[in-house]
């Protein structure tokens, strides 16, 4: 599913395979079904943001290849009640362990303070 740059993959980027690599789980693999290239295809989440009616938080990397910034931008904006946070970091880096941490303590943050709300 994932390789390095220049290789043969669903997504393949510059540093994509030492994430992946570092990855450790007893159960995910580094693959996906060739029936899933699909349903990524026809993914638009931006067809659908107009519809979100509760806070949604949208997290993208500046250096994005996967999935551009100009592309979370305008999803963020779409959503009646959208936010965007955007880290300099490519795609890859959300999955590193430092990287993931500052982030999810960020989701944690938006959380506590849009059910605070409610």
């Amino acid at each position: 599913a994932v390789a390095g740059e220049g290789e043969l993959a669903v997504m393949s980027s510059r540093g994509a395979q030492a994430v992946i690599d570092g990855m450790t789980s007893r159960t995910w693999e580094n693959s996906s079904a060739p029936r899933s290239l699909f349903a990524m295809m026809r993914y638009r989440p931006g067809d659908s943001a107009p519809a979100v009616s509760v806070p949604l938080l949208v997290c993208v990397g500046s250096a994005d290849k996967e999935s551009p910034v100009e592309k979370a931008t305008a999803l963020a904006h779409l959503a009646p009640r959208g936010e965007l946070r955007t880290y300099p970091l490519a795609h890859f880096d959300f999955y590193r362990d430092a990287v993931r941490q500052r982030i999810t303590a960020d989701q944690i943050a938006f959380l506590d303070r849009v059910l605070a709300g409610t």
